[in-house]
This record gives structure tokens, sequence and C-alpha cells, in this order.
């Protein structure tokens, strides 16, 4: 499998770790749309499932040092990982 230099994710939340470390490249940058999600995520008192889902995924990759981050705050937020 051929892997990639850009990967755009909108709507891949809950599998996108496995997406990312398997298809994008060392150098490669994965784009995550809605990662600020209207701003619930910084709402501890909404705790739908997919409110939560996006905190842990922005947790993770917070956490993973194979990556650089920068999230952006356009429209619901959009997420730069830069694969190390």
């Amino acid at each position: 499998m051929r892997r990639s230099a850009l990967l755009l994710l909108a709507s891949l939340v809950r599998c996108s770790s496995v997406v990312f470390s398997s298809m994008v490249r060392r150098g490669g940058i994965m784009a995550v749309d809605n990662t600020l999600w209207s701003g619930w995520v910084a709402d501890r008192g909404n705790n739908d499932d997919d409110t939560v889902a996006l905190r842990k995924f922005n947790d993770k990759l917070h956490r993973d040092e194979r990556i650089e981050i920068a999230l952006l705050p356009l429209g619901d937020g959009v997420t730069l990982a830069l694969k190390k």
C-alpha cells in the first residue's frame, strides 16, 4: 500500500489513530475537521458520545510523541498533525 503525504479526516475520529499510523508516511500531515465541535469539547457538562470521542481523540493527539500538532480555530476546528 502506498502511504500518503496528506490525509484528510472529517468523520473518522474513532479509527483515525490506526489510519494515521498505517496510511501516512513520515513527514506526512493528517488534517482533521470538527475537532472543536462547536466548542462542546470544552464544555465538561456535555458528555454525548461524539463530544466524549472528540475529547479523547484530541487528548490522544496531544500526548502522542510521534507527531507535532496544531489546532486551528477555523469553523468547528481543524487539527493538523505532522508525523515525525
